[in-house]
This record gives structure tokens, sequence and C-alpha cells, in this order.
């Protein structure tokens, strides 16, 4: 997997003030644009072969993931989200604020941290389209897991229990993708609000 952007925007929160602009984040702006590229028009075996190597050794800024699926112009869409979505906490993506043609819907299930009340997530769960390759998906996600320890069970569905890592578990099947996060390496800094 070849990509012609830097990861840092992923684990960094943009300062924000009064007539302030944030120097680093605006450095950081070419390599948001090229990840939404890549998310939008890649492969889909190497957008989570992308999303496993962002989780897999460090937490991300889960608000940084949630702005590459979404399409220009998204917030134009006024669309219902499932009953199960938590409005205050959650992030829902649609099929039609969705930058991919091969996903319906992409739910990012957070949960406040009651220490911190800042709002962490639990798990990404990405439906499918049509029934997806999964050898090839998971082809992609191994790579990344190189060099991690982790349990991998195969059946209806290709499960990824990963140690020592925030990635807890990861769940495959020609339908689905699901990363669930290992809390213990929650990022205080790096917390929603």
């Amino acid at each position: 997997m070849n990509i012609d952007f830097e990861l840092d925007f992923f684990y960094y929160r943009k300062e924000i003030g009064l007539d302030y602009e944030d120097q680093h984040m605006k450095k950081l702006y070419p390599h948001i644009s090229n990840a939404i590229d890549f998310v939008a028009g890649g492969s889909l075996g190497n957008v989570f072969r992308l999303f496993t190597r962002t989780y897999a050794k460090k937490y991300p800024l889960t608000d940084n993931w949630f702005g590459l699926f979404l399409i220009k112009g998204s917030s134009k869409y006024i669309v219902k989200d499932p009953d199960y979505v938590d409005d205050e906490l959650d992030f829902f993506i649609s099929d039609a604020m969705n930058s991919r043609p091969d996903i319906s819907s992409i739910y990012f299930k957070q949960i406040r941290d009651g220490k911190s009340g800042l709002l962490y997530l639990e798990y990404t769960e990405f439906i499918f389209k049509n029934p997806e390759n999964v050898s090839v998906i998971a082809s992609a996600i191994e790579k990344e897991l190189d060099g991690l320890t982790y349990n991998k069970q195969t059946g209806d569905e290709t499960i990824y229990e990963v140690l020592n890592s925030p990635i807890k578990k990861i769940e495959l099947s020609s339908s689905k993708f699901k990363l669930t996060i290992n809390k213990d390496y929650w990022d205080k800094n790096l917390g929603s609000f």
C-alpha cells in the first residue's frame, strides 16, 4: 500500500482560539486532502489496512476518521439515524453521506468516560453494500497486524483478537468490518468533547 500522506493528523487535535490559526494544522491540510482522496478512491482492502494501521499502536482521534468518509456537501442531507444511534454520542454516516460506493453505512459507537467526561470510540462498524472478498481484506489487515500478537479465528466471520494494542478485536465477514477498541489505550488528549 503506497500512501502519499503522513498519518500525523490522525493523532493531532486542532488548537482553537479567537483570531488564531493553528500553524501545525495548516501544514497537515495537504495530508488530510490526500487521505480523503485515498479513502474515497482506494481499494476497500487498502482502506481497512490504513484504518487498522492508525489504530494498531496508538489511539487516533475519532473525529478525524469520521471526516474522511463524508462526501463534500453532506451536511445538506437530512438523514434520520437508526434508532440504535445515540445522537449525542455517536457518529453515523449513511449511504447518502458516504464517499465510498461499496459501503452502505459507517457507525462510530462512542462512550463517555466517567472520569474525564470525554467521548471515546468503543467500536466502528462498516456495512458493505454487496458481499466482499473476505480473504483480500483479511490479507490487508494482517499486513498491519504483523509484529503484534493476535489470535485469528475463522468461520462465518474472521475474528482477530489483538493483544497489547488499541485494537481489541476485528470482526470481518463478507457483509461487514468491525473494529473494537481496547479502552486501556484511550488517549486522554484525544477524546472528543
